[in-house]
């Protein structure tokens, strides 16, 4: 069934122009607020939607600037065959070429494998009346009107906090035409509908045949189960209302109760679960904020479920780091505001994505080697803090564990390129990764905080600290990291005489520490041993004029006050 292969926006809210090719069945949209997301699906919903009778004022164009057009297209791919038909728009089909182009040159593109293309495009100028067409951009023709009908056929739906039209059976709504879908004879709905509500004037309802409802129910209801919602006593009824019956008061009730009583979250489960249905019958799905209602357990279960589906489309925006971590990367597209495209990530970030989804939702990144980098930092943010500035957090800031090795010169190019800000805080000891090293330095748009050549932090921090600070975090690896050997080839009795060495031999003790410090032994290789180190740095700032910790503290500090 249909699916959307690229989304065009002019003039429509905070988007100016838009443009977009979407080559996945699951499209996720994060950014920070107000960044567009909600406008992209807001702009499908409004192009794909049966109705006619769609709300535009002047406040849906850009800056309130009705001199110009509201102007959404989509190309489809996929197409129902009944739209297909050259009594309904065939003259008007382009080509999707292999190499993800479209081509409306149709005999230009007999060679190739052939896959059809309809453009819909939605105008509003400044009377406000909204008007849809198909579009060709064949020379000899322009464009068609298209009805609501025939926009129904894309099978588009809306999951947002205005869920209850879901669970009646209203022209407009799923469950119509999944009732639809599971009819013989699909046509007959309408005058099937209208046949029970006359029933029901001269019934009473409990008489009145609602079989045809089952089998589209039943799909409902396991996909339901799938999501751990359990509503296998859901039944289609006729709801009291004060207006006349018609087939809008056809809803789904749990007992004698009206779904759309329950609470939020439920309600959204089970409109999601509704619209899986489509999907698998091949629908197009767009979801705002999919975390809304659900616990972090029910949203990880969903998005896992949206993987792979080889049918239908599926549009969500998210806020949420648990909506994120079960689609591939290749899913995820990052809007960024005033963009004229998304940008979406390369498949080198998995990994962060599944330890650190909360990266992918800030506004800059500060990628440290390890965890003795990251303990620093969140040394560092905490006295900003306690100086009366803002935290990282505020700032719209993420520390990064990148786990050693050399992923965090790659994480950082590549969510660089996603437009992220970035920073890498790193040793300089690996020969092996200096290749990547200079490709960042020459890259020159992220910045990279390094100790000097050949040293890890543990040596950099042994060179530099005054000898009070030296004897202070050994002490703190005797008292808290029996162990580890510490007074072994020192010829000290404790740590406290290393102040009545010689300049020599305290050179050879800070080289010797450092080295073991750094090495499998691991002296301070958690967030809390790194913590004590960046509180013992910033104590000893006043005597490192000049040093590399100097330097390294004011860069990182510069930045992330930036």
């Amino acid at each position: 069934m249909a699916q959307i292969h690229s989304l065009s926006i002019k003039h429509y809210r905070g988007i100016e122009e838009f443009y977009q090719v979407f080559n996945t069945r699951t499209v996720v949209l994060i950014g920070r607020g107000d960044s567009g997301k909600s406008t992209i699906l807001h702009a499908i919903q409004s192009v794909l939607h049966p109705r006619w009778n769609f709300s535009f004022t002047d406040v849906d164009f850009t800056n309130c600037d009705t001199s110009k057009p509201i102007e959404i297209e989509v190309e489809m791919i996929d197409i129902p065959e009944e739209l297909m038909r050259d009594s309904k728009f065939g003259m008007y089909l382009g080509v999707l070429r292999q190499d993800g182009t479209v081509s409306y040159d149709i005999e230009a593109e007999e060679g190739e494998e052939r896959r059809a293309v309809l453009c819909v495009r939605l105008e509003v100028k400044d009377d406000l009346e909204p008007k849809w067409y198909v579009v060709s951009r064949r020379p000899d023709q322009s464009k068609v009107e298209i009805s609501g009908a025939d926009r129904a056929l894309f099978n588009a739906y809306m999951v947002s906090d205005y869920v209850d039209n879901h669970f009646s059976y209203n022209r407009l709504s799923p469950l119509h035409r999944l009732l639809r879908q599971s009819l013989e004879n699909a046509n007959e709905i309408d005058r099937l509908l209208a046949s029970v509500v006359r029933s029901a004037h001269s019934k009473a309802v409990e008489e009145v045949d609602l079989s045809m409802f089952e089998e589209s129910l039943g799909k409902v209801v396991e996909t339901a189960k799938t999501l751990g919602l359990d509503v296998a006593d859901i039944k289609a009824l006729l709801e009291y209302k004060e207006n006349a019956f018609t087939e809008s008061n056809f809803s789904l009730h749990v007992g004698n109760v009206p779904y759309r009583l329950y609470g939020k979250g439920s309600k959204r489960l089970l409109s999601v679960a509704i619209q899986q249905a489509m999907i698998d019958e091949g629908g197009i799905v767009l979801i705002d904020e999919i975390e809304q209602g659900l616990e972090p357990d029910r949203i990880r279960h969903i998005t896992r479920g949206f993987k792979n589906k080889e049918q239908g489309q599926v549009f969500y925006t998210t806020h949420s780091r648990d909506a994120i971590i079960e689609p591939d990367v290749s899913s995820i597209y990052v809007m960024k505001k005033g963009e004229r495209s998304l940008r979406q990530l390369d498949g080198v970030l998995q990994g962060v994505i599944r330890a650190q989804p909360d990266a992918f939702f800030a506004k800059r990144v500060i990628f440290c080697e390890g965890a003795t980098e990251v303990g620093i930092v969140r040394a560092f943010d905490k006295a900003i803090c306690e100086a009366g500035q803002s935290s990282c957090a505020l700032k719209g800031i993420v520390v990064v564990d990148a786990g050693g090795h050399n992923k965090f010169f790659d994480y950082a190019m590549k969510m660089t390129d996603a437009g992220f800000d970035c920073m890498v805080f790193c040793d300089d000891d690996n020969r092996d990764v200096y290749e990547m090293r200079d490709a960042v330095i020459a890259r020159g748009d992220i910045t990279l905080v390094m100790c000097d050549n050949g040293k890890a932090i543990e040596q950099q921090l042994f060179t530099n600290l005054p000898d009070d600070k030296i004897i202070e975090i050994v002490q703190y690896v005797v008292d808290n990291m029996p162990d580890k050997d510490v007074m072994s080839q020192t010829e000290l009795t404790n740590v406290g005489e290393f102040t009545t060495k010689n300049s020599e031999e305290k050179e050879r003790l800070r080289i010797l520490w450092g080295e073991r410090a750094k090495s499998k032994a691991a002296w301070y290789k958690n967030i809390e041993h790194g913590e004590m180190l960046g509180r013992v740095w910033l104590e000893a700032l006043p005597q490192m004029e000049g040093t590399t910790l100097k330097r390294e503290y004011d860069t990182i500090t510069a930045w992330m006050n930036a």
